[in-house]
């Protein structure tokens, strides 16, 4: 089956290096989200540093958008990548997750 234009294929290289930087934003998030918090470090305060924590939270809600177009493989080994096929997928499945942890609860608190 042909892939619908701008699906894109589980094990595309871009993928794999688009999954490797939301592993590394989810990494920084592990870290600073229980420091802030926890001690609110003036160094945590400035500019930089809160455009760079927004840019990681944008990162999240691109990796949503990027999850809704990427094929998939089914039981039998077969790779989904008809789109409604792929979004009735995710929004069973790892949606309400990324939804609620793509919110910037650090901002927030």
């Amino acid at each position: 089956m042909k892939a619908s234009k701008y699906i894109i294929r589980q094990n595309d290289e871009r993928k794999t290096r688009w999954d490797f930087l939301v592993m590394a934003a989810a990494v920084f998030n592990s870290f600073s989200i229980p420091l802030k918090v926890s001690f609110d470090p003036q160094s945590m305060n400035t500019t930089f540093f809160e455009t760079f924590n927004w840019f990681v939270d944008f990162i999240f809600l691109m990796d949503i958008i990027i999850t809704f177009r990427t094929g998939f493989m089914n039981y039998q080994g077969i790779e989904i990548i008809e789109p409604c096929k792929i979004a009735k997928s995710y929004l069973k499945g790892q949606f309400i997750i990324d939804f609620f942890a793509t919110i910037p609860i650090d901002s927030i608190i």
